[in-house]
């Protein structure tokens, strides 16, 4: 029997890479027990591209002697991994803060974020490494999708149709060395 999951099934979570060390004595889901923002609740059009390895054919003139143009593959190197995804602006502050980690306090105790801030003092723009956790587990099965050590970038804001919410595309990419495929071998 072919196993389905469903979306009720998946749980995503967000959380610095700093905290996160991947090590053979613990899961990829249990990395993520604290210290974690869940967008599960607020994430939809949820979409992780694994790297993926490319080839070039290069054509040659003449035939070989199966009838067939000479020519020859070149395998290129491993793409990085992706994961796309679209939040709903409810709770995207939390994201908010791992874009940037300073932000300047505004009266009346609001945060005010600047994505791609340069801060003089580092010499450098401000970004946080990302972990990215998709998870799908029930009491049989378990597998577990992680993108480590990743850039986040917050896309487009936009109105999502007639319901009125206020959404976010968010998007995830790392090196083909930070990805994770994790499963249960239950058989």
């Amino acid at each position: 029997m072919v196993r389905e999951w469903t979306s009720k099934e998946c749980e995503i979570k967000v959380k610095p890479s700093s905290s996160v060390t991947i090590v053979t004595s613990a899961t990829l889901a249990s990395l993520f027990s604290s210290g974690q923002v869940t967008v599960s609740s607020i994430a939809k059009d949820v979409t992780v591209t694994p790297p993926k390895k490319s080839v070039e054919q290069t054509n040659f003139m003449g035939r070989d002697t199966n009838g067939f143009q000479n020519a020859t593959m070149t395998k290129k190197p491993f793409a990085g991994a992706k994961a796309t995804m679209t939040l709903t602006l409810d709770s995207i502050n939390q994201i908010l803060k791992y874009c940037t980690p300073t932000a300047t306090d505004v009266s009346g105790g609001y945060k005010r974020y600047q994505i791609g801030y340069y801060n003089a003092s580092l010499g450098q723009t401000e970004e946080v490494a990302m972990s990215l956790l998709v998870n799908m587990s029930d009491s049989d099965e378990y597998v577990a999708l992680l993108l480590n050590n990743a850039t986040m970038d917050l896309g487009d804001r936009k109105s999502g149709g007639t319901d009125g919410v206020w959404e976010y595309d968010v998007e995830f990419n790392c090196l083909p060395k930070d990805y994770y495929e994790e499963y249960e071998e239950s058989y």
